[in-house]
Protein backbone atom coordinates (compact mmCIF):
# COMPACT_ATOMS: atom_id res chain seq x y z
CA UNK A 1 0.00 0.00 0.00
CA UNK A 2 3.05 2.81 0.83
CA UNK A 3 4.19 1.69 -2.46
CA UNK A 4 1.11 2.23 -4.31
CA UNK A 5 0.88 5.59 -2.12
CA UNK A 6 4.35 7.42 -3.04
CA UNK A 7 4.39 5.81 -6.02
CA UNK A 8 6.62 3.44 -6.55
CA UNK A 9 7.45 1.90 -10.34
CA UNK A 10 5.56 -0.77 -10.64
CA UNK A 11 7.74 -4.13 -11.47
CA UNK A 12 8.10 -5.40 -14.58
CA UNK A 13 6.34 -8.87 -15.54
CA UNK A 14 4.49 -8.19 -12.40
CA UNK A 15 1.26 -10.03 -11.72
CA UNK A 16 -0.36 -7.58 -10.48
CA UNK A 17 0.54 -4.38 -9.42
CA UNK A 18 0.82 -2.77 -6.04
CA UNK A 19 -2.85 -1.26 -5.79
CA UNK A 20 -4.02 -4.41 -7.23
CA UNK A 21 -2.21 -6.81 -4.38
CA UNK A 22 -3.28 -4.52 -1.47
CA UNK A 23 -7.08 -4.44 -2.68
CA UNK A 24 -6.87 -8.35 -2.74
CA UNK A 25 -5.62 -8.42 0.82
CA UNK A 26 -8.07 -6.35 2.04
CA UNK A 27 -11.06 -8.64 0.08
CA UNK A 28 -9.29 -11.61 1.17
CA UNK A 29 -9.07 -10.76 4.87
CA UNK A 30 -12.56 -9.29 5.63
CA UNK A 31 -14.36 -12.20 3.91
CA UNK A 32 -13.33 -13.91 7.07
CA UNK A 33 -14.95 -11.40 9.16
CA UNK A 34 -16.80 -13.90 11.62
CA UNK A 35 -20.45 -13.59 12.89
CA UNK A 36 -21.01 -16.35 15.11
CA UNK A 37 -19.59 -15.13 17.82
CA UNK A 38 -19.51 -11.33 19.47
CA UNK A 39 -21.23 -10.32 16.25
CA UNK A 40 -18.63 -9.82 14.29
CA UNK A 41 -14.83 -9.11 14.10
CA UNK A 42 -11.63 -10.73 13.14
CA UNK A 43 -10.01 -13.34 14.69
CA UNK A 44 -6.07 -13.60 14.94
CA UNK A 45 -5.92 -16.93 13.21
CA UNK A 46 -7.29 -17.97 10.92
CA UNK A 47 -7.17 -21.50 11.05
CA UNK A 48 -8.85 -23.93 13.93
CA UNK A 49 -6.26 -26.02 14.44
CA UNK A 50 -4.13 -22.95 15.62
CA UNK A 51 -5.56 -24.09 18.67
CA UNK A 52 -3.63 -21.27 20.24
CA UNK A 53 -4.68 -18.23 19.12
CA UNK A 54 -7.97 -19.07 17.45
CA UNK A 55 -10.71 -17.86 19.39
CA UNK A 56 -8.84 -14.68 19.90
CA UNK A 57 -9.98 -11.55 18.81
CA UNK A 58 -7.49 -8.84 18.92
CA UNK A 59 -7.14 -5.56 18.33
CA UNK A 60 -4.42 -5.88 16.11
CA UNK A 61 -6.21 -7.97 13.20
CA UNK A 62 -8.92 -5.61 13.37
CA UNK A 63 -6.88 -2.56 13.57
CA UNK A 64 -5.14 -3.38 10.66
CA UNK A 65 -7.91 -4.44 8.45
CA UNK A 66 -9.45 -1.39 9.69
CA UNK A 67 -6.41 1.01 8.93
CA UNK A 68 -5.95 -0.61 5.56
CA UNK A 69 -9.68 -0.11 4.18
CA UNK A 70 -8.86 3.94 5.73
CA UNK A 71 -6.27 3.96 3.50
CA UNK A 72 -7.83 2.16 0.18
CA UNK A 73 -10.61 4.53 0.65
CA UNK A 74 -8.20 7.72 0.51
CA UNK A 75 -6.29 6.76 -2.26
CA UNK A 76 -9.53 4.99 -4.53
CA UNK A 77 -12.37 7.12 -3.39
CA UNK A 78 -14.08 4.21 -2.94
CA UNK A 79 -16.44 4.75 0.44
CA UNK A 80 -17.20 0.60 0.59
CA UNK A 81 -13.57 0.66 2.29
CA UNK A 82 -14.99 3.59 4.53
CA UNK A 83 -17.56 1.63 5.54
CA UNK A 84 -15.65 -1.48 6.28
CA UNK A 85 -13.10 0.91 8.15
CA UNK A 86 -16.36 2.06 9.86
CA UNK A 87 -17.73 -0.97 10.83
CA UNK A 88 -14.81 -2.17 12.56
CA UNK A 89 -13.87 0.29 14.57
CA UNK A 90 -17.47 -0.07 16.26
CA UNK A 91 -17.34 -3.36 16.42
CA UNK A 92 -13.82 -2.51 18.58
CA UNK A 93 -16.04 0.04 20.72
CA UNK A 94 -19.26 -2.13 21.12
CA UNK A 95 -16.82 -5.26 22.48
CA UNK A 96 -14.80 -3.17 24.88
CA UNK A 97 -11.11 -3.47 22.98
CA UNK A 98 -11.38 0.48 22.45
CA UNK A 99 -12.18 2.05 25.66
CA UNK A 100 -13.93 5.17 26.94
CA UNK A 101 -10.62 6.88 26.82
CA UNK A 102 -9.14 5.90 23.81
CA UNK A 103 -7.51 3.06 25.20
CA UNK A 104 -6.40 0.31 22.92
CA UNK A 105 -6.87 -3.12 24.44
CA UNK A 106 -4.87 -6.26 23.71
CA UNK A 107 -7.61 -8.82 22.55
CA UNK A 108 -10.76 -11.01 24.14
CA UNK A 109 -11.78 -14.20 23.67
CA UNK A 110 -14.48 -15.66 21.29
CA UNK A 111 -15.36 -18.49 23.94
CA UNK A 112 -17.46 -16.02 25.86
CA UNK A 113 -18.87 -14.75 23.05
CA UNK A 114 -16.67 -11.35 23.92
CA UNK A 115 -18.32 -10.55 26.94
CA UNK A 116 -15.39 -8.80 28.66
CA UNK A 117 -11.65 -8.06 27.60
CA UNK A 118 -9.40 -10.96 28.26
CA UNK A 119 -6.06 -9.03 28.01
CA UNK A 120 -5.91 -5.62 28.64
CA UNK A 121 -2.24 -4.68 27.83
CA UNK A 122 -1.73 -1.51 26.30
CA UNK A 123 0.80 -2.12 23.71
CA UNK A 124 2.27 0.91 21.44
CA UNK A 125 1.63 -0.46 18.05
CA UNK A 126 -2.02 -1.60 18.79
CA UNK A 127 -2.47 2.36 19.43
CA UNK A 128 -0.60 3.09 16.32
CA UNK A 129 -3.03 1.30 14.29
CA UNK A 130 -5.63 2.95 15.16
CA UNK A 131 -4.56 6.60 15.13
CA UNK A 132 -3.09 5.98 11.98
CA UNK A 133 -6.45 4.56 10.18
CA UNK A 134 -8.45 7.80 12.12
CA UNK A 135 -5.81 10.25 10.78
CA UNK A 136 -6.59 8.58 7.38
CA UNK A 137 -10.07 8.48 7.97
CA UNK A 138 -10.01 12.04 8.86
CA UNK A 139 -8.21 13.11 5.90
CA UNK A 140 -10.93 11.23 3.57
CA UNK A 141 -14.23 11.86 5.07
CA UNK A 142 -13.31 15.44 6.40
CA UNK A 143 -15.54 14.47 9.83
CA UNK A 144 -14.74 16.09 12.60
CA UNK A 145 -16.17 12.82 14.55
CA UNK A 146 -12.24 10.95 13.13
CA UNK A 147 -10.31 14.01 13.75
CA UNK A 148 -11.22 13.99 17.02
CA UNK A 149 -11.16 10.34 17.58
CA UNK A 150 -7.04 10.85 15.73
CA UNK A 151 -6.54 13.62 18.77
CA UNK A 152 -7.88 10.92 21.61
CA UNK A 153 -5.64 8.12 20.21
CA UNK A 154 -2.61 10.59 20.54
CA UNK A 155 -3.38 11.73 24.45
CA UNK A 156 -4.51 8.01 25.42
CA UNK A 157 -0.60 7.76 23.93
CA UNK A 158 0.77 9.56 26.45
CA UNK A 159 1.41 6.72 28.62
CA UNK A 160 4.01 5.25 26.39
CA UNK A 161 6.09 8.44 26.95
CA UNK A 162 5.76 7.98 30.56
CA UNK A 163 8.54 5.95 30.56
CA UNK A 164 10.17 4.31 34.45
CA UNK A 165 12.74 6.95 34.59
CA UNK A 166 10.83 10.08 33.63
CA UNK A 167 12.79 11.01 31.47
CA UNK A 168 10.93 13.35 29.24
CA UNK A 169 8.76 12.76 26.09
CA UNK A 170 10.96 9.38 25.35
CA UNK A 171 9.09 6.33 24.24
CA UNK A 172 9.09 2.78 25.74
CA UNK A 173 7.06 -0.24 25.66
CA UNK A 174 5.56 -1.94 28.93
CA UNK A 175 7.40 -5.07 28.91
CA UNK A 176 11.02 -2.92 29.52
CA UNK A 177 9.52 -2.37 32.77
CA UNK A 178 8.96 -6.07 33.96
CA UNK A 179 11.22 -7.68 36.57
CA UNK A 180 14.67 -7.53 35.50
CA UNK A 181 13.56 -5.06 32.45
CA UNK A 182 14.34 -8.18 29.95
CA UNK A 183 11.01 -9.55 29.05
CA UNK A 184 10.03 -8.21 25.78
CA UNK A 185 9.77 -10.68 23.87
CA UNK A 186 10.90 -11.12 19.81
CA UNK A 187 8.10 -9.26 18.54
CA UNK A 188 7.57 -6.86 21.20
CA UNK A 189 11.08 -5.45 20.75
CA UNK A 190 10.10 -3.70 17.49
CA UNK A 191 6.44 -2.40 18.59
CA UNK A 192 8.57 1.11 19.48
CA UNK A 193 8.90 0.73 15.45
CA UNK A 194 5.47 1.26 14.17
CA UNK A 195 4.18 4.21 16.84
CA UNK A 196 7.13 5.87 15.27
CA UNK A 197 6.42 5.91 11.38
CA UNK A 198 2.14 5.71 11.97
CA UNK A 199 2.66 9.07 14.61
CA UNK A 200 4.87 10.56 11.34
CA UNK A 201 1.87 10.08 8.98
CA UNK A 202 -0.62 10.88 11.57
CA UNK A 203 1.33 14.20 11.93
CA UNK A 204 1.30 14.83 7.93
CA UNK A 205 -2.63 13.78 7.69
CA UNK A 206 -3.90 15.65 11.26
CA UNK A 207 -2.12 18.89 11.52
CA UNK A 208 -3.36 19.46 14.74
CA UNK A 209 -1.53 16.52 16.02
CA UNK A 210 1.77 17.57 14.73
CA UNK A 211 3.14 19.69 17.28
CA UNK A 212 2.85 17.19 20.08
CA UNK A 213 3.74 13.82 17.98
CA UNK A 214 7.04 15.96 16.61
CA UNK A 215 7.98 16.47 20.47
CA UNK A 216 7.36 12.66 21.10
CA UNK A 217 9.48 11.84 18.25
CA UNK A 218 12.47 13.97 18.22
CA UNK A 219 13.32 13.33 22.00
CA UNK A 220 12.19 9.61 21.40
CA UNK A 221 15.06 9.65 18.32
CA UNK A 222 17.67 11.47 19.99
CA UNK A 223 17.00 9.06 23.24
CA UNK A 224 17.23 6.24 20.97
CA UNK A 225 20.89 7.06 18.86
CA UNK A 226 21.92 7.50 22.97
CA UNK A 227 21.32 3.60 22.92
CA UNK A 228 23.47 2.78 19.29
CA UNK A 229 26.38 2.07 21.16
CA UNK A 230 26.92 -1.41 21.84
CA UNK A 231 29.45 -3.56 18.81
CA UNK A 232 29.18 -2.44 15.26
CA UNK A 233 26.65 0.34 16.64
CA UNK A 234 24.05 -1.85 17.68
CA UNK A 235 21.27 -0.08 19.60
CA UNK A 236 19.93 -1.21 22.63
CA UNK A 237 16.14 -1.44 23.93
CA UNK A 238 15.60 1.04 26.56
CA UNK A 239 16.11 4.24 25.09
CA UNK A 240 14.77 6.00 28.34
CA UNK A 241 18.42 4.72 30.63
CA UNK A 242 20.32 7.02 28.12
CA UNK A 243 23.31 4.19 27.55
CA UNK A 244 22.91 0.85 25.41
CA UNK A 245 21.67 -1.58 27.54
CA UNK A 246 23.27 -4.43 26.03
CA UNK A 247 20.00 -5.98 25.07
CA UNK A 248 19.49 -5.66 20.79
CA UNK A 249 18.11 -7.33 17.44
CA UNK A 250 16.45 -6.49 14.77
CA UNK A 251 13.24 -4.87 16.44
CA UNK A 252 15.80 -2.75 18.40
CA UNK A 253 17.70 -2.02 15.01
CA UNK A 254 13.79 -1.13 13.42
CA UNK A 255 12.63 0.59 16.46
CA UNK A 256 15.62 3.28 16.28
CA UNK A 257 16.03 3.38 12.23
CA UNK A 258 11.92 4.11 12.10
CA UNK A 259 11.73 6.81 15.17
CA UNK A 260 14.78 8.75 13.34
CA UNK A 261 12.86 8.37 9.81
CA UNK A 262 9.63 9.51 11.33
CA UNK A 263 11.11 12.74 12.48
CA UNK A 264 12.96 13.17 9.03
CA UNK A 265 9.24 12.21 7.07
CA UNK A 266 7.75 14.94 9.08
CA UNK A 267 10.27 17.11 8.65
CA UNK A 268 9.93 16.24 4.98
CA UNK A 269 6.15 16.65 4.74
CA UNK A 270 5.15 14.65 1.86
CA UNK A 271 1.86 13.45 1.96
CA UNK A 272 0.65 9.62 1.12
CA UNK A 273 -0.73 10.05 -2.73
CA UNK A 274 -3.68 9.30 -3.67
CA UNK A 275 -4.83 7.43 -7.07
CA UNK A 276 -6.24 9.10 -10.28
CA UNK A 277 -9.35 7.24 -9.94
CA UNK A 278 -9.93 9.41 -6.38
CA UNK A 279 -9.72 12.72 -8.43
CA UNK A 280 -12.64 14.67 -9.65
CA UNK A 281 -13.29 13.65 -13.11
CA UNK A 282 -13.98 16.35 -15.84
CA UNK A 283 -17.60 17.46 -16.57
CA UNK A 284 -18.18 15.70 -20.02
CA UNK A 285 -18.19 19.16 -21.78
CA UNK A 286 -14.77 19.14 -20.69
CA UNK A 287 -12.45 18.21 -22.97
CA UNK A 288 -9.95 15.47 -21.39
CA UNK A 289 -6.37 16.61 -22.87
CA UNK A 290 -7.03 19.77 -21.10
CA UNK A 291 -7.27 18.64 -17.58
CA UNK A 292 -4.06 18.55 -16.51
CA UNK A 293 -2.70 15.58 -13.72
CA UNK A 294 -2.62 17.64 -10.31
CA UNK A 295 -1.69 16.65 -7.31
CA UNK A 296 -3.37 16.53 -3.88
CA UNK A 297 -4.33 20.09 -2.67
CA UNK A 298 -3.06 20.21 1.18
CA UNK A 299 -6.33 20.45 3.45
CA UNK A 300 -4.63 22.73 6.03
CA UNK A 301 -2.79 26.09 6.34
CA UNK A 302 0.14 23.52 7.84
CA UNK A 303 0.58 22.84 4.42
CA UNK A 304 2.69 19.63 3.63
CA UNK A 305 3.93 18.67 0.39
CA UNK A 306 1.85 16.06 -1.90
CA UNK A 307 3.32 13.53 -4.36
CA UNK A 308 2.10 13.22 -7.57
CA UNK A 309 -0.95 10.88 -8.01
CA UNK A 310 0.68 7.66 -8.90
CA UNK A 311 -0.91 6.10 -12.26
CA UNK A 312 -3.40 2.88 -12.09
CA UNK A 313 -5.37 0.93 -14.13
CA UNK A 314 -8.23 1.18 -11.63
CA UNK A 315 -11.25 1.65 -12.97
CA UNK A 316 -13.63 1.03 -10.23
CA UNK A 317 -16.61 3.73 -8.88
CA UNK A 318 -17.80 3.89 -5.19
CA UNK A 319 -20.54 2.43 -5.77
CA UNK A 320 -19.22 -0.98 -7.42
CA UNK A 321 -21.63 -3.99 -6.84
CA UNK A 322 -19.68 -6.46 -4.79
CA UNK A 323 -20.26 -10.52 -5.72
CA UNK A 324 -22.98 -12.35 -3.70
CA UNK A 325 -20.57 -14.40 -1.78
CA UNK A 326 -18.63 -11.44 -1.17
CA UNK A 327 -15.17 -13.09 -2.09
CA UNK A 328 -13.38 -11.94 -5.17
CA UNK A 329 -14.75 -14.00 -8.01
CA UNK A 330 -11.59 -13.87 -10.68
CA UNK A 331 -10.46 -17.52 -12.50
CA UNK A 332 -7.66 -19.29 -10.68
CA UNK A 333 -4.75 -17.33 -9.56
CA UNK A 334 -0.92 -17.88 -10.67
CA UNK A 335 0.98 -18.79 -8.20
CA UNK A 336 4.16 -16.90 -7.95
CA UNK A 337 6.76 -18.64 -5.63
CA UNK A 338 8.60 -16.33 -3.55
CA UNK A 339 11.97 -17.67 -1.39
CA UNK A 340 11.92 -16.28 2.46
CA UNK A 341 15.70 -15.53 2.01
CA UNK A 342 17.51 -14.90 5.24
CA UNK A 343 14.47 -15.04 7.08
CA UNK A 344 14.81 -18.89 8.53
CA UNK A 345 11.76 -21.30 9.11
CA UNK A 346 8.53 -20.46 6.30
CA UNK A 347 4.89 -19.16 7.81
CA UNK A 348 3.42 -22.57 6.81
CA UNK A 349 5.10 -23.75 10.12
CA UNK A 350 2.83 -24.34 12.45
CA UNK A 351 3.68 -23.14 15.88
CA UNK A 352 2.92 -24.95 19.37
CA UNK A 353 1.03 -23.47 21.84
CA UNK A 354 3.88 -21.78 24.06
CA UNK A 355 1.70 -22.55 27.39
CA UNK A 356 2.53 -26.36 26.63
CA UNK A 357 4.58 -28.23 29.81
CA UNK A 358 8.32 -28.08 28.83
CA UNK A 359 10.42 -30.91 28.76
CA UNK A 360 11.02 -30.59 32.25
CA UNK A 361 7.38 -30.70 33.34
CA UNK A 362 7.38 -27.15 34.44
CA UNK A 363 5.17 -24.86 33.00
CA UNK A 364 6.74 -21.64 31.37
CA UNK A 365 5.10 -17.95 33.25
CA UNK A 366 6.32 -14.32 32.53
CA UNK A 367 4.63 -11.69 34.14
CA UNK A 368 3.20 -9.29 32.03
CA UNK A 369 2.19 -5.73 33.17
CA UNK A 370 -0.93 -3.36 32.49
CA UNK A 371 -0.90 0.52 32.86
CA UNK A 372 -3.00 1.40 35.91
CA UNK A 373 -3.30 4.46 37.86
CA UNK A 374 0.63 5.83 36.82
CA UNK A 375 2.38 1.70 37.62
CA UNK A 376 2.14 -1.43 35.39
CA UNK A 377 1.31 -3.87 36.99
CA UNK A 378 0.82 -7.79 36.39
CA UNK A 379 -2.40 -8.86 34.83
CA UNK A 380 -3.53 -12.43 35.04
CA UNK A 381 -4.63 -13.64 31.37
CA UNK A 382 -8.09 -15.14 30.11
CA UNK A 383 -6.73 -18.61 31.30
CA UNK A 384 -4.86 -17.47 34.57
CA UNK A 385 -1.75 -18.14 32.54
CA UNK A 386 0.47 -14.75 33.15
CA UNK A 387 1.25 -12.57 30.31
CA UNK A 388 -2.66 -13.81 28.77
CA UNK A 389 -3.47 -17.00 27.01
CA UNK A 390 -0.16 -17.96 25.39
CA UNK A 391 2.60 -17.72 27.73
CA UNK A 392 6.77 -17.66 26.79
CA UNK A 393 9.12 -15.66 26.35
CA UNK A 394 12.03 -15.62 24.20
CA UNK A 395 14.86 -13.21 24.80
CA UNK A 396 18.95 -12.91 23.73
CA UNK A 397 21.50 -10.83 23.78
CA UNK A 398 23.35 -12.53 21.76
CA UNK A 399 24.30 -11.63 17.64
CA UNK A 400 21.48 -12.60 15.32
CA UNK A 401 22.61 -15.17 12.87
CA UNK A 402 21.71 -15.35 9.18
CA UNK A 403 19.79 -18.61 8.43
CA UNK A 404 19.52 -19.87 4.69
CA UNK A 405 16.25 -20.25 3.54
CA UNK A 406 14.90 -24.17 4.01
CA UNK A 407 11.32 -23.35 2.73
CA UNK A 408 9.65 -21.29 -0.15
CA UNK A 409 5.83 -19.56 0.33
CA UNK A 410 3.15 -19.43 -2.55
CA UNK A 411 1.61 -16.25 -2.74
CA UNK A 412 -1.71 -16.49 -4.39
CA UNK A 413 -2.70 -13.06 -6.41
CA UNK A 414 -5.79 -12.73 -8.25
CA UNK A 415 -5.20 -12.01 -11.91
CA UNK A 416 -5.04 -8.28 -12.80
CA UNK A 417 -7.68 -9.03 -15.86
CA UNK A 418 -10.85 -7.55 -14.08
CA UNK A 419 -11.35 -5.43 -11.09
CA UNK A 420 -12.84 -6.84 -7.93
CA UNK A 421 -14.96 -4.69 -5.92
CA UNK A 422 -14.09 -4.30 -2.15
CA UNK A 423 -16.98 -6.92 -0.61
CA UNK A 424 -19.79 -4.72 1.17
CA UNK A 425 -19.83 -4.64 5.14
CA UNK A 426 -22.34 -7.31 6.33
CA UNK A 427 -26.17 -5.97 6.45
CA UNK A 428 -26.01 -5.66 10.34
CA UNK A 429 -25.44 -1.82 9.84
CA UNK A 430 -27.88 0.45 8.49
CA UNK A 431 -27.61 0.04 4.30
CA UNK A 432 -25.70 2.13 2.64
CA UNK A 433 -27.83 4.61 0.56
CA UNK A 434 -28.40 2.82 -3.30
CA UNK A 435 -25.85 4.83 -6.10
CA UNK A 436 -27.35 7.79 -8.02
CA UNK A 437 -26.33 5.71 -11.55
CA UNK A 438 -27.57 2.57 -12.64
CA UNK A 439 -25.07 -0.09 -10.41
CA UNK A 440 -23.16 -2.42 -13.20
CA UNK A 441 -24.02 -5.91 -13.20
CA UNK A 442 -21.89 -8.08 -11.02
CA UNK A 443 -19.43 -9.87 -12.41
CA UNK A 444 -19.84 -13.56 -13.83
CA UNK A 445 -18.99 -16.21 -11.19
CA UNK A 446 -15.67 -18.55 -11.64
CA UNK A 447 -13.10 -20.29 -9.49
CA UNK A 448 -12.28 -18.66 -6.83
CA UNK A 449 -8.77 -18.84 -5.98
CA UNK A 450 -8.05 -21.32 -3.22
CA UNK A 451 -6.93 -20.36 0.23
CA UNK A 452 -3.24 -21.49 1.46
CA UNK A 453 -3.66 -25.15 3.12
CA UNK A 454 -3.67 -25.43 6.86
CA UNK A 455 0.00 -25.46 8.25
CA UNK A 456 1.40 -28.93 9.58
CA UNK A 457 2.11 -29.36 12.92
CA UNK A 458 5.42 -28.70 12.26
CA UNK A 459 8.31 -27.34 14.79
CA UNK A 460 8.86 -23.85 14.80
CA UNK A 461 10.29 -21.03 16.94
CA UNK A 462 7.88 -19.63 19.53
CA UNK A 463 7.12 -16.45 20.55
CA UNK A 464 4.48 -14.53 22.67
CA UNK A 465 2.38 -11.99 21.69
CA UNK A 466 -0.55 -10.99 19.42
CA UNK A 467 1.21 -8.71 21.29
CA UNK A 468 1.48 -10.51 24.41
CA UNK A 469 -0.18 -13.56 22.56
CA UNK A 470 1.92 -14.98 19.86
CA UNK A 471 3.35 -17.98 18.34
CA UNK A 472 5.88 -17.12 15.37
CA UNK A 473 7.56 -19.15 12.74
CA UNK A 474 11.04 -17.54 11.65
CA UNK A 475 9.05 -15.79 8.42
CA UNK A 476 6.84 -13.38 10.87
CA UNK A 477 6.12 -9.57 10.63
CA UNK A 478 9.96 -9.17 10.72
CA UNK A 479 10.43 -10.41 7.25
CA UNK A 480 7.78 -7.66 6.33
CA UNK A 481 8.60 -4.69 8.49
CA UNK A 482 12.43 -5.30 7.22
CA UNK A 483 10.78 -4.89 3.68
CA UNK A 484 8.55 -1.86 4.74
CA UNK A 485 11.26 0.07 6.21
CA UNK A 486 13.29 -0.26 3.41
CA UNK A 487 10.01 1.89 1.80
CA UNK A 488 9.83 4.21 4.26
CA UNK A 489 13.24 5.50 3.40
CA UNK A 490 11.97 6.82 0.45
Amino acid sequence: MSAAEYGFPEPEDAPATYLEVSKNCFNNIVSRWDTTSCGGGLKWQIYPENAYGYNYKNSISNGATFALGARLARFTGNKTYADWAEKIYDWEKKVGLIGDNFEVFDGTDDKTDCKQVGDKTQWTYNNAMMIHGSAFMADYTKDSKWTERTEGFLKQAAIFFNNPKKVDGVMFEVCENTVGGKNCNLDQQSFKAYLGRWMAKTALLAPSTKSKINEYLSKSAEAAAGTCTGEDNACGSRWYVGEFDGETGIGQQLSAMEVTQAVLMIQQGTLPGTGEESQPKPKPSESSSAAPESSQAPKSSDTPKSTAAPKTSETATPDEVPNSSGVPTDSAAPKPTISNEGYGASSSSAPKPSNATSSTGATTEVPQASYSAGQYLPVPGPTGQPGGQFGEIKNSTSKACTCKPTRTTTVYVNPPTSEPAPPAPPPSEPATPPPSEPAAPPPTATATPPLPPPPANTSAAQFTGAASNMNMAGSTIFSVAALAVMAAML
